[in-house]
C-alpha cells in the first residue's frame, strides 16, 4: 500500500535530474564565455548552498526547489 509520501519522494528524486538538465543547457555556455574556473567555483558554491539549504528545508515545496537548485550546481561542478 502506498501513501502520499511515496509520491512526493518520486518528485524529490526527479527534481535533482530536472536541475541537472537545466544546468547542462545553461552552465556550459557560461563556462565558454566566462572561463571554466569561475564557473566551476560558482557551481560548487551553488551545490553546497543547495545541500545545506535542503537539510534545513521546512516543507516539501522548499525542498523541491532546493533540489533543483542543487542539481544546477552539480552539473557545473
Amino acid at each position: 500500500m502506498t501513501n502520499a509520501a511515496d509520491g512526493q519522494l518520486g518528485y524529490l528524486f526527479s527534481a535533482g535530474l530536472v536541475g541537472m538538465a537545466i544546468g547542462s543547457l545553461t552552465v556550459a555556455p557560461w563556462a565558454d564565455r566566462f572561463g571554466r574556473r569561475p564557473i566551476v567555483l560558482l557551481s560548487v558554491a551553488i551545490a553546497g548552498l543547495g545541500m545545506v539549504g535542503s537539510a534545513a528545508a521546512p516543507g516539501f515545496a522548499q525542498l523541491l526547489a532546493l533540489r533543483v537548485f542543487t542539481g544546477i550546481g552539480i552539473t557545473g561542478a
